[in-house]
């Protein structure tokens, strides 16, 4: 019924052997499966759960705002409060767009920094996850700053060829490419710690010398 079994790739087992655990339920910090093993959850849903599983309060809010409807298609009070909270917890920032997933996120953010630059390329790099977009489904090609080649079957070369993907933690690297395209790239988009190779740390001062290079 489901390809591989599963609906995200990241949770398949083919390439490392067994089956994949189907999770039934969780307690704070653990989560137990259908053939009731229990784990000690270091996922935490990929982020959100910064309190847990089935935390009491989180657990009643969400019953009694669910007693008012789940899904509206249309503004509700409760988003302009979370916005409120989110803008003063950022005082950088001036606006906020709330989206349905991390994918739809990037594609936003990537198309504004397009249109405001009026600029084409992109610069992403190895080993980093920034959802399901095709432009961003990129493996680099061979030297220091090559045009991106897809990373996904699916994925034609047209799609990705103002996407440029460089080694993380090579500052030389961004330089290079930033001089090979001047004026030309609309914006970096990185993980900060990469997770999907492991979580990888940045080097002593790469982000802020990344951040100077842009």
């Amino acid at each position: 019924m489901i390809p591989g079994g599963v609906n995200s790739p990241v949770r398949a087992f083919r390439a490392v052997g067994g089956d994949p655990p189907f999770i039934v339920r969780g307690q704070g910090s653990r989560v137990w499966d259908a053939d009731d093993n229990e784990y000690l959850d270091y996922i935490g849903s990929w982020g959100p759960l910064i309190l847990g599983h089935a935390d009491p309060a989180v657990v009643e809010v969400i019953s009694r705002a669910a007693h008012d409807g789940v899904t509206f298609g249309a503004s509700t009070p409760a988003e302009a409060d979370l916005a409120e909270v989110v803008l003063s917890a950022f005082p950088h920032m001036q606006k906020v767009r709330f989206v349905s997933s991390g994918t739809e996120a990037t594609m936003s953010a990537i198309r504004l920094a397009r249109a405001y630059t009026k600029r084409k390329y992109i610069v992403k790099f190895e080993g980093c996850y920034h959802g399901h977009a095709d432009a961003l489904l990129v493996k680099a090609g061979s030297g220091a700053a090559t045009l991106g080649i897809p990373g996904s079957a699916g994925v034609p070369d047209e799609f990705v060829q103002f996407t440029i993907a460089l080694p993380f933690n090579d500052a030389e690297a961004v330089e290079f490419a930033f001089k090979k395209f001047k004026h030309q790239i609309a914006c970096v988009i990185v993980e900060p710690v990469v997770g999907n190779m492991g979580c990888v740390l940045p080097a002593q001062g790469y982000l802020e010398r990344l951040r100077k290079v842009t």
